[in-house]
């Protein structure tokens, strides 16, 4: 049986703005509403809904938020309130954020289905790139400086016996000769079929 608690209060920034409010929030799981002065609402849902709600200003305030149409509204209007809606189990979530979006039916959201994402062409397109590392960084060198931070920090891992490279290391006859019997067989049970080499 689901059990939440309604909370239902808002907060507003002040000040410095919404970080020192959020950050006096405490740490629970539960579903969440950002409303836009014009009154455009978004609702989700979260195990840590500060930490959530964090990530959303960050990503707001830095223009790079992956809801464009909340980054644009906040962008245009701003953002008059975050309210805590209820405090729920985890495993309660997406029940309680459906019946919110139901209720509600937020203008911001991208689905009105409850943990389902939307997977747009951009989307698709700065996954892959995230997953690839930052291109504009391909062929650039590291500056001396980066260099040596980077030898650093490998060398004190290596005294700490937290990495082990095997960089300038043999691999021993035996086991170059075990490997390869493997490769053999999965290439005979037929388990590299359609496997592109480059």
């Amino acid at each position: 049986m689901a059990s939440a608690v309604v909370v239902g209060h808002g907060l507003s920034p002040q000040g410095k703005g919404w970080g020192p409010r959020i950050d006096a929030m405490p740490t629970v799981s539960g579903v969440y509403c950002i409303e836009t002065r014009k009154g455009e609402l978004y609702v989700g849902s979260s195990k840590n809904v500060k930490g959530r709600l964090r990530s959303h200003f960050h990503a707001l305030d830095k223009g790079s938020h992956c809801n464009r149409k909340l980054q644009r509204s906040y962008g245009k209007y701003g953002l008059t309130k975050v309210a805590v809606l209820l405090i729920c189990r985890v495993e309660d979530l997406l029940l309680y954020e459906q019946l919110a979006l139901d209720a509600l039916s937020p203008t911001l959201n991208l689905t009105s289905i409850a943990g389902k994402v939307e997977w747009t062409s951009g989307r698709l397109r700065r996954m892959r790139a995230k997953k690839m590392g930052n291109p504009s960084r391909t062929g650039m060198p590291h500056t001396p400086e980066t260099k040596a931070k980077m030898s650093e920090a490998r060398k004190r891992a290596w005294e700490q016996g937290r990495h082990v490279s095997r960089k300038g290391m043999t691999t021993p006859a035996e086991t170059t000769a075990k490997m390869s019997e493997a490769r053999k067989r999965a290439w005979e049970q037929g388990l590299y079929q359609g496997v592109k080499f480059r």
